[in-house]
């Protein structure tokens, strides 16, 4: 499966969109965090169990990347377990954003 990879940019947020996308950012770095040394126990982990803000898609893809990170270590392709530091960027697919369709006159 080839996985195409696209960067998008916020169109002029505002201000207050810019603070909550820097604020949902941190969050989601924390999530990562919690997640890795949850899944390193030995924990089963789903959305409804991560106790973090934030929508389930994204709680979600943390849990990928924690399994990830922890299988990494075990099998030795990482000498330890990873710290994530700062500002993790989120992944966005059709199921993080909703698409507004305007009609701007004509037909």
């Amino acid at each position: 499966m080839v996985i195409i990879t696209f960067v998008v940019k916020l169109k002029k947020p505002t201000r207050v969109k810019h603070k909550q996308w820097v604020e949902d950012q941190l969050e989601y770095t924390k999530c990562l965090n919690w997640c890795i040394q949850e899944v390193y126990r030995g924990e089963k982990l789903s959305s409804k169990d991560v106790p973090f803000n934030l929508m389930s898609c994204i709680k979600n893809e943390a849990i990928r990347r924690a399994k990830k990170a922890v299988s990494d270590y075990r099998k030795g392709n990482a000498k330890n377990l990873p710290v994530f530091k700062g500002y993790q960027s989120i992944s966005i697919n059709n199921q993080n954003w909703d698409t507004q369709t305007k009609n701007e006159g004509g037909t």
